[in-house]
């Protein structure tokens, strides 16, 4: 037959406090499970919120900006009399016309809107273009892919005349384009199309700095703007990467385009870190004073049983015993009574027994005594 292993002895005081200890803790861990849950939760529909809100502001702002730059525009391409040459093509002199766009540039700073470049491609199919670091020509412009789109698609890019388009173009990420179709206000003649160049830090100063990053797609779902912090990690087709991110879309007035506000989910439960800390050290607390207070009630608790114990193995051991004083008034105090009482009968019983063989012992010595 094959022998059962051994197991290891216990003691039971071992056994509850490591009980109490393991309750104590599974109960700490799922209430930090509830409590995280809860305030995750919490705070990410807050955040998204806050999002909103600030993104429909936002959306606003920039709608009332773009229109602002659009009408400045406008207002400054007759002021300058950008194309009066085509009243007397007979007179025209490039050098006239790029002082023109030159002081057209001047103006739109001045007015607070930092124009990086502009080209006009005339109702002639002219092109004249100026840089206002007066560093690039316009061969270099003709490299970029919105001269292309320019002169590919001029006639049938616009939805109507006079309307204007924003673009932006991958091979020249850090810009932004504002293309105008440009009639006269007051013949109502096509005259021409404007493109002004503009830095997206330019744009970025526009939006302004917030708690949440954000991304504009034209009316063709179209990356027109993204900041710099999502510009290297995010990506439109990307939707893996996406769901990092806690995302709130609106329209920006009846432009068609599309603003979205992002914020990391990391970021958010970052804000948890301060939570975890002050729950960490009051449940450490807390355990600390749970093994205390177990340590203090299995005393008294085991203090009779353990008692008990050491009776019986001084009985064993042939060792006097002494009486039983119970610790706490509970069941085990029983015990110890009836351990004291038994005990106290027992020793009677060994002494009459002892005094019984001991009289037995001396009247049979008598009686040989007496025959002899």
């Amino acid at each position: 037959m094959k022998k059962l292993r051994k197991k290891p002895f216990l003691g039971i005081r071992k056994k509850m406090i490591l009980c109490c200890i393991l309750s104590t803790i599974i109960t700490i861990v799922l209430s930090d499970l509830m409590v995280y849950w809860i305030y995750r939760e919490d705070i990410t529909k807050k955040e998204f919120f806050y999002m909103e809100d600030g993104n429909q502001i936002l959306s606003d702002n920039i709608d009332n900006l773009i229109s602002t730059i659009e009408e400045k525009l406008v207002t400054e391409l007759e002021y300058c009399s950008v194309f009066s040459y085509q009243n007397d093509l007979s007179n025209l002199y490039v050098a006239d016309v790029e002082r023109s766009l030159k002081r057209l540039a001047t103006l739109m700073k001045m007015r607070g809107t930092n124009v990086k470049s502009i080209y006009i491609l005339d109702q002639y199919s002219c092109s004249y273009y100026y840089d206002t670091t007066e560093e690039l020509q316009l061969e270099n412009f003709k490299e970029k892919t919105v001269y292309q789109e320019i002169r590919d698609n001029y006639k049938t890019m616009f939805p109507r005349q006079g309307s204007t388009l924003w673009r932006s173009f991958p091979d020249r990420p850090d810009e932004i384009y504002l293309i105008k179709h440009y009639i006269h206000s007051e013949t109502t003649d096509y005259k021409g199309i404007v493109c002004l160049t503009f830095d997206k830090d330019y744009f970025h100063t526009l939006l302004g700095d917030h708690d949440f990053s954000s991304i504009i797609y034209d009316e063709n779902d179209c990356l027109l703007y993204c900041s710099e912090e999502l510009r290297h990690s995010l990506h439109s087709e990307s939707e893996s990467v996406r769901e990092q991110y806690l995302i709130s879309s609106t329209s920006v007035g009846k432009r068609g385009w599309t603003l979205e506000a992002l914020v990391n989910k990391s970021t958010i439960l970052a804000r948890t870190k301060s939570l975890a800390g002050i729950l960490l050290i009051v449940e450490l607390v807390v355990l600390i004073g749970v093994i205390l207070m177990i340590t203090y009630l299995l005393r008294g608790m085991l203090g009779n049983i353990l008692a008990l114990d050491k009776s019986f193995r001084d009985i064993n051991a042939g060792k006097p015993v002494e009486h039983i004083v119970p610790r706490t008034r509970d069941e085990t105090s029983y015990l110890c009574y009836q351990f004291n009482t038994m005990y106290g009968e027992l020793t009677q019983s060994v002494e009459k027994m002892a005094q019984d063989s001991t009289l037995r012992e001396r009247a049979e010595y008598n009686a040989l005594l007496a025959q002899m």
